[in-house]
């Protein structure tokens, strides 16, 4: 795996001090945000600032207010990330990763990383994993598309694997499915797509 990896609880309060500052997947989306013309966009410029502040502060310039999905989705992250293993996965959590460039203000936190065994017989990443817990509509749009992973993920999507240097797992979950096969789609997408 490319980057560094820094041991913490995600959402700790060591997490945060470690994204501080930083270009994150989560920011991924307004990076790419494109303006009028070739001009930055006005998303692409407040995020900027926002980094620029956060590095000259030492403080966040923003606070997430978590919704009730949002609390679903981290609530049942846990869960999801068993039943990819319990599909015979073996999968490493991880804290956060900066980028291996020290110069580059940029870091990811993956849901957890797949391992698969090296020629040596050593347990190695080989993607790293991204958890959705959606809503019911959005999973069934996974499901529905034979597996196309909604667009609006992408961009975090492309971060990561830009941080890590591994293929992205993707794994749509939603535990409300009555059909306990249509609960989990899982899906391996490598750099070029």
């Amino acid at each position: 795996m490319r980057g560094r990896e820094i041991c913490v609880d995600q959402r700790s309060e060591a997490w945060h001090e470690a994204r501080l500052g930083r270009l994150n997947s989560s920011h991924a989306e307004r990076m790419l945000a494109k303006g009028r013309g070739n001009s930055e966009s006005d998303k692409a410029k407040r995020l900027r600032l926002e980094l620029v502040t956060e590095r000259l502060t030492g403080l966040p310039t923003q606070t997430v207010t978590v919704t009730v999905p949002m609390q679903r989705g981290i609530d049942l992250e846990p869960r999801a990330r068993r039943a990819v293993e319990a599909r015979g996965a073996l999968v490493q959590t991880i804290g956060y990763v900066q980028h291996e460039d020290d110069a580059v203000q940029a870091g990811a936190s993956p849901d957890g990383l797949m391992l698969a065994e090296d020629g040596d017989g050593h347990l190695v990443p080989s993607s790293v994993l991204e958890i959705k817990c959606p809503t019911s509509v959005r999973h069934c749009q996974t499901l529905a598309s034979g597996g196309t992973v909604p667009t609006a993920y992408w961009p975090q999507l492309r971060h990561l694997a830009w941080i890590t240097g591994l293929p992205i797992t993707f794994a749509s979950y939603d535990d409300r499915f009555r059909n306990p096969a249509q609960r989990l789609y899982v899906a391996t997408h490598s750099l070029e797509q």
